[in-house]
C-alpha cells in the first residue's frame, strides 16, 4: 500500500516521515523469521525448506530494495525541498528496521551459506550504528534546549 501511495499519488515533502522505514523494517524481520526457521527446521519445515528459502531471500531482497529508495526519498524531502532536519520522536523509526536488517541478513547469510552477505551486514551495522547516535545526539540537544528555556 505504501510503494502504490509512493508511485501514484502525489507526495508531499511534509508527509514523508521516518516511520516510511519500519515497511523496510517489517521485511527485516520476515528475513530474519525465514532464516531461523531454515537454520532450526525440524519437522514439517524441512518439507517446505525450499518454499522458505526463496521466500525469505525475496523479502530480503525487497527490503534491500527499499533502503536505497528511502534514503532518496529522505535526500529529496530535507534537501530539494528543503524541510529541516529537526529531532522528532519518530526518527527513532529509522535505527531499529536498520538494526534488524542487519541481523535478518546476517542469519539470512548464515542460513543461505552465502558468506559475502556479511559484507553487507557489517556495513549496515555501521549505519545503523551511526543512525542511531546521530538520533540520540539529536534528542540530548532538544531536550537540553527544552530544559533551558524553562
Amino acid at each position: 500500500m505504501i510503494f502504490y501511495r509512493l508511485m501514484f499519488y502525489e507526495m508531499e515533502a511534509m508527509s514523508l516521515t521516518p516511520p516510511y522505514w519500519i515497511s523496510m523494517g517489517a521485511l527485516a524481520i520476515t528475513t530474519l523469521a525465514g532464516a531461523v526457521f531454515i537454520l532450526n527446521g525440524l519437522g514439517l519445515i524441512l518439507e517446505f525448506e525450499s518454499f522458505i528459502k526463496a521466500t525469505t531471500l525475496f523479502f530480503w531482497a525487497f527490503g534491500t530494495w527499499w533502503i536505497p529508495l528511502l534514503v532518496v526519498l529522505g535526500v529529496w524531502r530535507h534537501v530539494i525541498n528543503k524541510v529541516p532536519l529537526n529531532y522528532s520522536p519518530d526518527l527513532w523509526g529509522m535505527p531499529f528496521p536498520l538494526a534488524m536488517y542487519t541481523v535478518g541478513t546476517i542469519n539470512l547469510s548464515q542460513a543461505l551459506e552465502l558468506s559475502f552477505l556479511m559484507i553487507i551486514s557489517d556495513i549496515t551495522f555501521v549505519i545503523a550504528l551511526i543512525t542511531w547516535i546521530l538520533i540520540f545526539i539529536g534528542m540530548i540537544v532538544h531536550h537540553g534546549k527544552r530544559l533551558r528555556r524553562h
